[in-house]
């Protein structure tokens, strides 16, 4: 069974068809996208993206989904809520920037505190996280690479030791490709 990635809509989805003993893919919609147009599908329905993850699951060999561990789920949980924590608190500086009145600034000021507050606790809250996985050992021995960044891998990038640097490279999209061919 093949599923299209949409923003974490088709999470329970997969879950239930893991657990119920079905091999399931989830498949990357911008790949699934460009080979309905491949096809010669310009339009985007339904039933063309049906079609095109059917084409998909007969032509490309598309890895099975595998459930993240417990411990990896509740740390994506805690990554994204401060990235999106961050993400608030960016917007929230732009716009006390273009205030010029006093007492809107004064109120806007006390939503970028709260917003300070709850990175600050989500960021504690992953290190502490990330400092209860011995399996974290090799991240946390390389310079550079604080808890933020153990969590993140952890969490999104659970195929890490598992398989080849230059697949992580591939699934990554930082893999050099060849562009090469014509004159």
């Amino acid at each position: 069974i093949v599923l299209e990635a949409t923003g974490g809509y088709e999470q329970p989805v997969l879950d239930f068809l893991h657990n119920a003993g079905h091999p399931v893919v989830r498949a990357n919609a911008l790949r699934a996208r460009k080979l309905a147009q491949g096809l010669g599908h310009m339009a985007k329905t339904d039933r063309l993206d049906a079609y095109a993850l059917a084409k998909m699951a007969a032509l490309v060999k598309l890895r099975s989904y595998q459930p993240l561990e417990p411990w990896q789920r509740e740390m994506r949980d805690f990554v994204r809520a401060r990235r999106q924590a961050m993400h608030a608190l960016t917007v929230a500086r732009q716009q006390q920037e273009m205030v010029g009145n006093r007492e809107l600034r004064r109120l806007l000021q006390a939503n970028i505190t709260c917003l300070q507050r709850t990175v600050e606790r989500l960021g504690k809250r992953i290190s502490e996280q990330v400092s209860k996985q011995p399996q974290l050992a090799v991240l946390k021995s390389m310079k550079g690479v604080g808890p933020g960044l153990q969590a993140v891998l952890a969490s999104y990038l659970p195929e890490l030791g598992k398989i080849s640097g230059k697949a992580v490279a591939s699934l990554v999209g930082v893999a050099p490709m060849s562009h090469d061919s014509g004159t």
